[in-house]
Formats: C-alpha cells, structure tokens, sequence
C-alpha cells in the first residue's frame, strides 16, 4: 500500500515538530527552503515578494529609527519568514490533497496511541517524557498536565485544535459515522489530560457562538439533538455532583481563581499582556513597536 507524501510531514508537524530543538525553533522552520522551492515548484509563483514588500518598509523604519539589537532582529525575522512560506506551504497542500480525511484520521489515532502510552507512562519514572509538571493556578504545584512531544500542554492542545473540529463535525453532521461513541472518546481524551482551559473555553465559546447564530438550521438534525439533549440531562449534571462532592478539586480551584483574578496563567493571557505590552512599548516606539525579537531584549527586566 502506498504511502501519502503528505503524511510524514503531517506527523513531523503535530508531533515532533519542537523535539530535541531549542525553544521558538521547529523542523518546519529549519525546511523553509524545502516548502519554498516544491511551492514554487507546483504553483509556479512567486511567493516572497509580496512578504517583503509588505514588511521592508517596517523593518527599515525599526532598524533605522527605533533601534533594534541587530543579530536578534535577523534571527527572529529568518523564523517569521520560515513561518511564512510552511503557511504559504500550507495553503498549496489544501490545494493539492485530496486525502486530508485521511490524514486527519491518521493523526488521530497515533495521537490517542501515544495518549494511551503516556497514561501508562505516568506511573513510571519516565513520565516527564510526555507530561509537563507545572504551577497550575495559585494553590496547585506540581500539577501534570499531557504535552506528548511538543514543549508545553496548552500548546499542544492548541495543535490538536484542527482534529478536534474535524472529527467533531462528522460526529454531528454525518449520520453514516459508525461508532461515534470512539470518536468522542479519541477526541475529548486529549484536550481532557491537557487541561487547557484556554483552549477548550475558546472552542465552548466557538460552538456557543456557533449555535446562537444557526440555533433554527442545527436543531433540524437529529444527531446534534441527540448530543445536545446527553449534554444537558447527563453531562451537566455530572459536571455538578462531582464539583458538589469534591468542593476542593483542581478545576474548581483554578476556575474560582481566575473568576476572582488570583490566575496566573488567566491573568498573563489578558489584561497583564496589555499592561506589559505598554510598559514595553513606551520604551521604544508606540507606532512601530520595538522590533522583531526584541522583547528578549527590552522585555524581560519589565516583565
């Protein structure tokens, strides 16, 4: 059986895309040139000029006027480059694929393999491989939460994100789907042993919103129905008698926490970003920022 071209460079991304390397570097960066020629390749367009004409006059301006440190500046302008042709790359092979179910389905269940592998891995000495012990909120250290191979647990639920939505939606929209009750499991697991509250408040908030637009066009089908009626009559409920019998557990916590402003994580994530931010800018320049890497600089003393 033939493999798709595609899919090793699917799973270099999702799962091995940080390993090994240092913080901010990934494989899709360091095979910028690679995506760069096969676009060019297949498109037969040119896809870096409109990049830096649209960003020369910035850079001119921040390395001229604002001041900038200059090896920094280049380093972190060649990663949001690389950043720009894998987007660029990106966009080619939704053009290009005609088995992204495929996969899509491939990622989810290597993803829920390597879940199950590192639940087994928890009770070992080797369970810093694939979770990461961190400060929770304030009251809770030490707390593991699942990051497999990538550097940290919300942002691998930030990449599982995609597979999420995609198996989510056949879930509720296709009803020839056979054991949806597996799919559920292998999609909910991961984010679940992430403990990403940003992530998954964002993706409530994204059905939610969903939902309040199209309640009348969703309602007609059966399948979400069903889904909605289990959500309300078991879930909910389920939900409730476990925060009623264990007052003192971590979500409860952590969600008192930040309804009460004491979240770290909650609290850098909103208005202490647009504090610093200010802080930061006032150093340097409100209109043109203070350049491309350089809150390593300037930053981490105001931080």
């Amino acid at each position: 059986m033939a493999i798709n071209r595609y899919l090793p460079f699917a799973f270099l991304y999702f799962f091995l895309n940080s390993l090994g390397l240092p913080a901010g570097l990934t494989y899709t960066a360091l095979l910028a040139p690679f995506f760069y020629w096969w676009v060019l390749a297949t498109r037969r367009k040119e896809i870096m000029l409109p990049f830096l004409v649209l960003i020369f006059p910035v850079v001119f301006i921040q390395i001229l006027f604002v001041g900038v440190n200059d090896q920094v500046y280049f380093v972190s302008f060649l990663n949001l480059a690389a950043i720009y042709i894998f987007c660029q790359a990106f966009y080619t092979y939704l053009k290009q694929c005609r088995d992204t179910e495929l996969i899509f389905k491939r990622i989810l269940v290597v993803n829920f393999i390597l879940c199950l592998v590192a639940i087994a891995l928890y009770f070992t000495s080797w369970k810093s491989v694939m979770w990461a012990s961190q400060a929770l909120t304030e009251g809770v250290h030490d707390f593991d939460r699942l990051k497999l191979f990538t550097y940290e647990p919300s942002y691998y639920a930030m990449l599982f994100v995609p597979v999420f939505f995609f198996f989510l939606l056949q879930i509720l929209f296709y009803e020839k789907v056979r054991h949806s009750w597996k799919l559920m499991l292998m999609v909910f697991v991961p984010l679940i042993l992430s403990f990403s509250l940003g992530v998954i408040v964002a993706i409530a908030i994204a059905l939610f919103g969903v939902f309040a637009i199209y309640p009348g066009r969703l309602m007609r089908k059966k399948r979400i129905v069903n889904v909605v009626f289990l959500f309300v009559t078991v879930v909910i409920p389920l939900i409730v008698i476990w925060l009623a019998v264990f007052p003192g557990n971590t979500l409860l916590l952590r969600l008192e926490n930040i309804v009460a402003g004491y979240d770290t994580s909650g609290k850098g994530r909103t208005y202490e970003a647009f504090y610093l931010s200010r802080k930061i800018l006032a150093l340097k320049s409100n209109l043109w920022g203070i350049g491309l890497g350089q809150i390593k600089i300037i930053g981490t003393n105001v931080i």
